[in-house]
């Protein structure tokens, strides 16, 4: 078996430069793809998707 495939042996993976530019943007469309669905949702709903600022009160925790 050529290249290893992760079973013992050398192994890894080694990405043409054409792969690494692929794999950079389409990491770039994800996070676009977030951003905006986070705004949109925030649009529809009418939320904020950021996380609450946890109060050091000494109730924390107890329902």
């Amino acid at each position: 078996q050529k290249g290893g495939g992760g079973s013992g042996g050398s192994g890894g993976t080694t990405l043409t430069p054409k792969a690494r530019d692929l794999v950079a943007k389409y990491r770039q469309l994800q996070e676009e793809i977030e951003a905006f669905t986070d705004k949109r949702f925030q649009e529809l709903f009418n939320v904020d998707l950021k996380p609450a600022v946890q109060s050091s009160s000494p109730d924390k925790g107890k329902l």
